[in-house]
């Protein structure tokens, strides 16, 4: 690179960040929210072609954010370092919207978690439960089944990722999903998966399994508030038998 194409560049990076500090995101295009991220990791290069080129190959900065690092090293131009902000980025995200246990939500059936999960004007000490579970699993191109336990005042005190399956099924077994909600001494538990074909209506076997918890779970005094089925766009309720949220 020349000297002269060196200070076009440095330049046109001082400017984009001016922008950015003026303006916030919405002044900038997707691509220059790519390169201004990029220039961070890469800082003596023009990342402006690689920015275009990872948008679009990725098919926007939701595909780009879900794409494993390990795939995203071996894009010309990019490499191991510079991958691993992207998924850094993704992780604090999930990290910002996940709901704070000690905020003692209240979730009391299941049009309280609709409400919780679903509405975009309530947002509970600056985290939606909607974006968590999206973020968390909703986009994953493999299926995992979640647990939320609550206590006897319908509060969340725990969350865990239980099981992880293959592109369109994850092996469940409910006496591990009973036996942590008495580790935890949860009065209740709400059941969350995501579908990664993208349609959040549950299937026979999701309705089938969500019986079946019930009745396991009435012989230790506990309460399935609801089976709720994310995507990447929505969430559908299986006790409330509707989408939650688009």
């Amino acid at each position: 690179m020349s000297e002269s194409d060196e200070e076009h560049y440095k330049s046109h990076r001082q400017r984009l960040k001016k922008k950015y500090k003026t303006a916030g995101r919405k002044a900038l295009a997707d691509y220059e929210l790519i390169e201004l991220l990029l220039s961070y990791a890469l800082p003596r290069k023009d990342v402006k072609p690689l920015a275009k080129k990872l948008l679009k190959q990725f098919k926007g900065i939701r595909g780009l954010l879900d794409t494993s690092p390990l795939f995203l090293e071996k894009v010309e131009g990019l490499g191991e370092h510079s991958a691993l902000i992207f998924s850094l980025v993704k992780d604090l995200t999930i990290k910002y919207f996940e709901p704070d246990i000690e905020a003692k939500v209240v979730l009391s059936s299941p049009d309280a978690v609709a409400e919780f999960i679903g509405s975009e004007l309530k947002v509970y000490l600056e985290n939606d439960l909607h974006s968590y579970l999206k973020a968390e699993i909703g986009t994953q191109s493999r299926e995992f089944f979640m647990v939320v336990c609550l206590n006897s005042a319908n509060q969340i005190v725990h969350k865990k990722i239980l099981f992880a399956g293959t592109i369109d099924q994850a092996q469940v077994y409910p006496r591990e999903i009973i036996k942590l909600a008495l580790v935890e001494n949860a009065s209740a538990i709400i059941l969350v998966h995501n579908h990664p074909s993208g349609n959040s209506k549950p299937s026979e076997d999701d309705i089938i399994l969500t019986k079946r918890l019930e009745n396991m779970a009435r012989d230790f005094n506990l309460r399935i508030h609801d089976h709720v089925v994310v995507t990447g766009d929505t969430a559908f309720s299986i006790k409330a038998n509707r989408i939650l949220y688009l």
